[in-house]
């Protein structure tokens, strides 16, 4: 036997190594995919529980507004821990590769318009104009593509406008260009420094991250964003001035 050969054996159990090595994260990863599932489906039930209910102390006492302002911080948080928990779920789906992309024929001004009235009252307790801005056309527009991945992303986008705008406007829409669909999302809020442009899609990125932080949120839903857009087929990007408002945009294949 040459020394090559014999070099070429000693390969082989360290291939077969890595094969196995593989296979361990693998199931590594869906053992903890697994586990959070698990722990978030013993969570989920009973915040369900508290909103369910909330929701019906809240119309026993609607001429209460003490009652009403505390019963409201109750059923928000509640649900933004259960939007919290979804965001690591998807992520955890995302970078494990196990994300598809389900396609169906979908009429986007009626996502719009669900979107506009699930975050309306949002914008309002903040003391907020929420403005949809819709086509110049008078005829609904439908494509194929995947609507939970479209209403999510323009919903993130929509929800971190709210949150990161204490005074002024949010307003989105979308416009038909050609072969693609551009949607945007405009605020006046406080802006993205130039030196953190370049993270803003990052995992757990916050625009005001530090000991001094103002806002909540996990950083994971522009990172989700990017990612389902880029599963479409589309583009997504912003332009910002620090302390004057961002405004985001994103593209998917306008399919028929």
């Amino acid at each position: 036997m040459s020394c090559t050969d014999d070099m070429s054996e000693q390969n082989k159990p360290a291939k077969g190594h890595q094969v196995t090595v593989g296979a361990e994260e693998t199931g590594t990863d869906q053992l903890k995919l697994a586990f959070l599932r698990n722990i978030f489906h013993e969570i989920r039930t009973p915040l369900n529980a508290i909103i369910g209910f909330s929701t019906l102390l809240g119309e026993h006492y609607k001429d209460d507004e003490t009652a009403k302002e505390y019963i409201g911080m109750l059923i928000g948080s509640s649900e933004r821990l259960l939007d919290t928990m979804d965001k690591i779920v998807e992520a955890s789906l995302l970078q494990s590769g196990r994300v598809t992309v389900k396609k169906e024929r979908v009429n986007i001004n009626e996502l719009t318009r669900d979107i506009y009235s699930k975050l309306f009252q949002q914008a309002v307790q903040k003391g907020l104009k929420l403005t949809l801005r819709p086509p110049f056309t008078n005829e609904d527009t439908y494509i194929i593509t995947d609507r939970y991945k479209v209403s999510q992303v323009l919903q993130n986008l929509v929800e971190n406008a709210i949150k990161f705008t204490s005074a002024g406007e949010v307003e989105f829409g979308f416009t038909v260009s050609g072969t693609l669909l551009n949607f945007f999302v405009h605020d006046t809020g406080i802006g993205i420094p130039v030196d953190l442009k370049e993270k803003v899609f990052d995992v757990f990125f916050q625009a005001d991250s530090g000991p001094s932080r103002l806002y909540g949120g996990t950083g994971l839903g522009l990172s989700i964003s990017k990612a389902y857009v880029e599963m479409l087929g589309g583009k997504i990007w912003f332009t910002s001035e620090n302390g004057h408002g961002t405004t985001f945009w994103f593209t998917v294949p306008a399919d028929r």
